[in-house]
C-alpha cells in the first residue's frame, strides 16, 4: 500500500511530463502507423485512425507543456526549460515529415506549428488562454495579493454602456468584484478606470441623468473602497485602438481581455514580460491622466453624488 501511495504521489508530481511523453509516443505511432516493442506490436493501417492518433498526441503534448509552464511560471529561471521543449518539437517534426499521407502530414504540421508558436510566446512571458479562463485567472491572481500591493485596472465601456451591467449580471464578474472587496480589506490598493462616453450617462441638453444603473455600479465600486476614475472616451489622446480591459497585478502580471464585439471576451492574455508590464503601466497612466476621480468627473458634467 505504501508503494502504491508513493507511485500515485510520483504520478501527481510529474503528471505533466507523463502527458508529454505519452503524447510523443502516440505521435510516433500515428506518424509511422505501427510500433513494436519486445512481444508487443501495434498497427494503425487506417488513415483516419492515424490522423486521430496524431491529433490526440499533439493535444496531449500541448496540454502538458502549457500546464508545466503554468506550474512553474513564477520561477523565471525555469522558463528557459522551454528551449528543451522546442527541441522536443523539432524531433516530433522530423517524424511528421516522414509521414507519407499528405492529409495527415499537413494537419499534423499545422498543429505542431501552432504549439511551437505558443511555446515561443511562453518564452517571451506571454500566454494566450481561451474565454473559459476569463475572470478565473484574475480571481486566482487577486487572491495572492498582500497588504501594500497595488492593482491597476481599466474597464472599457465606451462602445456600449451596457458592458458595465456585467458587474451585476455576470456571476464570474460578481465573484471577481467580491474578491476585490476582500483584497481591499487585506490592505491592497485598487485603482479602476472606467472609460465611457459622456452622453451615455448624462443628457446635457435636458440636464438629466440617462443611466441610473450605470451610476449605481460606479458608486458601488467607490463605496467598496476602490479608487474609481472616469476617463471620457472623447478626452483620450492616445491611439484609441489601444484601449482595452486590462489588470496589472502589482507590477508583476498583466492580464488583458480582448473584446471583439457584443461585450463577449474571446481570449485572455497573461503577460509576465517586464517590457509588456512597463508598456501597460504607461498606458494606464496615460488613460488616468486623461480622466478624473469619480466625483470630480461627474461634477464636471453636472451630476452631484
Amino acid at each position: 500500500m505504501n508503494q502504491l501511495n508513493q507511485l500515485l504521489q510520483s504520478f501527481i508530481k510529474h503528471q505533466n511530463l507523463f502527458f508529454i511523453v505519452l503524447g510523443v509516443i502516440l505521435c510516433i505511432i500515428g506518424a509511422s502507423g505501427d510500433m513494436s516493442f519486445a512481444n508487443f506490436s501495434l498497427k494503425l493501417p487506417d488513415i483516419t485512425g492515424r490522423l486521430i492518433t496524431v491529433i490526440v498526441s499533439l493535444l496531449l503534448i500541448s496540454f502538458g507543456l502549457i500546464s508545466e509552464w503554468r506550474l512553474k511560471s513564477e520561477k523565471a529561471d525555469e522558463i528557459s526549460q522551454n528551449e528543451n521543449m522546442t527541441k522536443g518539437f523539432d524531433i516530433i517534426s522530423k517524424h511528421i515529415n516522414a509521414i507519407e499521407d499528405k492529409e495527415i502530414k499537413n494537419k499534423s504540421i499545422l498543429i505542431i506549428n501552432e504549439a511551437k508558436s505558443r511555446l515561443r510566446r511562453i518564452d517571451d512571458g506571454i500566454v494566450v488562454l481561451g474565454p473559459e479562463h476569463t475572470y478565473r485567472t484574475a480571481i486566482d491572481n487577486i487572491r495572492t495579493t498582500k497588504k501594500g500591493e497595488n492593482i491597476l485596472a481599466t474597464h472599457a465601456a465606451h462602445e456600449h454602456i451596457d458592458y458595465l451591467y456585467g458587474w451585476e449580471d455576470i456571476i464570474p464578474l460578481k465573484n471577481y468584484f467580491a474578491e476585490n472587496i476582500k483584497a481591499i480589506n487585506r490592505g491592497v490598493n485598487i485603482e479602476r478606470i472606467f472609460i465611457i462616453m459622456r452622453d451615455a450617462i448624462f443628457d446635457s441638453q435636458t440636464s438629466t441623468i440617462k443611466n441610473e444603473r450605470a451610476l449605481k455600479i460606479l458608486r458601488d465600486h467607490e463605496d467598496a473602497g476602490i479608487h474609481v476614475y472616469i476617463t471620457w472616451f472623447e478626452n483620450i489622446l492616445l491611439n484609441k485602438n489601444m484601449i482595452s480591459d486590462f489588470i496589472i497585478f502589482d507590477k508583476f502580471t498583466v492580464e488583458s481581455h480582448d473584446i471583439p464585439a457584443g461585450g463577449l471576451y474571446y481570449q485572455v492574455t497573461i503577460r509576465r514580460n517586464v517590457n509588456e508590464i512597463i508598456k501597460y503601466t504607461e498606458r494606464f497612466n496615460e488613460i488616468k491622466n486623461s480622466g478624473l476621480p469619480l466625483k470630480k468627473a461627474l461634477n464636471e458634467i453636472g451630476i452631484n453624488i
